[in-house]
């Protein structure tokens, strides 16, 4: 009988300590399994941004060079129909400028067509007519075409001399013999800002930034000020099509998800970037959900084994109560036997 007790209760307190770890790991496992699923979703929530900047930077890179393209089209163009007049006749003809106003006219991106002369005197510009004759020659573009080049350059954005809005320019070496001047188009910063502004989710800290291969930045939404001397983008451009980085940004401080496309043939780069600091933050949305079932899931079985692990503690002091009791009249009945011997 002894025996017996004995082996019920160490059954009992096996119970016991079973359920004292299943209300451990009642506890620990949803901890354990929301924990890895966090860390899956965390790695999974940068991808999907970088997956979603790398397809919003190729339609972005799409728009440019199509831009552009047209751009250097009108360019040829006009070049092509100025080609047959002298300096003289580009700044007094009528119909010329009629000619190349409605060039311009054609496409939005174009804020102005303008010719320059050798000398850096402007002698026609879709802006005004007659050509006022402000000197161009200190403007990038006219220093670079003085040296021989067939491609066409992109210059810095700057305030323009005549329209007094941020600009940049594309431009052409014009026909002739030796250096004949430069044909160039203003593209209106604007119209960049503008597209750009309704690419993305406000919610994601998103910015767009059109820039050069050297890192000068020709076009930004949110929008900056030319005038100001933007610093130069510090993510590593070429050699590279189309890349994802991250940086900090040397505007707004962020560090960024930057996904960035080189604009066809053109010595240009737009690049579509994402806060990290707003990922995480949709991340911390998305996971609050799961961190509530895994709460309720994980307080229900640590109830539900607490309740247990109380009951078999409950069962297992009667238990012993009753082998208490039992061993105390195994003795006065040992006793008594043994006085009823004497």
């Amino acid at each position: 009988m002894k025996t017996l007790n004995l082996e019920v209760l160490q059954v009992r307190s096996f119970k016991i300590d079973s359920l004292r770890a299943l209300a451990a790991a009642a506890l620990v496992a949803p901890i354990l399994l929301f924990g890895a699923y966090a860390l899956v979703s965390y790695h999974a929530a940068f991808r999907s941004a970088e997956m979603k900047a790398a397809h919003l930077s190729s339609i972005l890179q799409e728009h440019a060079q199509r831009t552009f393209e047209g751009i250097h089209i009108a360019l040829a163009h006009v070049d092509h129909q100025l080609a047959e007049l002298d300096d003289q006749r580009v700044r007094t003809s009528k119909v010329a400028w009629d000619e190349v106003k409605r060039i311009q006219r054609i496409a939005p991106q174009l804020g102005s067509i303008f010719v320059v002369a050798a000398d850096g005197s402007n002698l026609l510009t879709t802006r005004e007519f007659p050509a006022s004759g402000k000197d161009f020659s200190d403007r990038d573009y006219f220093q670079a075409h003085k040296e021989p080049m067939n491609s066409i350059f992109l210059g810095r954005a700057y305030l323009g001399k005549i329209s007094k809005e941020p600009i940049f320019n594309l431009s052409i070496r014009r026909s002739g013999d030796g250096f004949n001047g430069v044909i160039g188009s203003s593209a209106n910063i604007s119209y960049f800002q503008e597209f750009y502004r309704t690419i993305g989710d406000s919610d994601e800290n998103f910015t767009v930034v059109l820039m050069r291969e050297d890192g000068e930045i020709l076009a930004r939404h949110p929008a900056v000020n030319v005038e100001a001397g933007v610093p130069p983008a510090r993510v590593a451009l070429k050699g590279s099509l189309r890349q994802v980085s991250y940086a900090k940004s040397n505007i707004d401080g962020e560090h960024r998800v930057f996904a960035t496309s080189r604009v066809g043939m053109f010595p240009a780069y737009v690049a579509y970037t994402v806060a990290a600091r707003s990922i995480r933050k949709r991340w911390i949305e998305d996971m609050l959900m799961p961190a509530a079932i895994a709460g309720s899931v994980g307080a229900v079985l640590l109830l539900l084994s607490l309740f247990a692990l109380h009951r078999a503690q409950r069962e297992a002091y009667a238990l012993g109560q009753l082998h208490d009791e039992i061993e105390r009249r195994r003795k006065v009945e040992a006793s008594l036997f043994q006085s009823q011997k004497l």
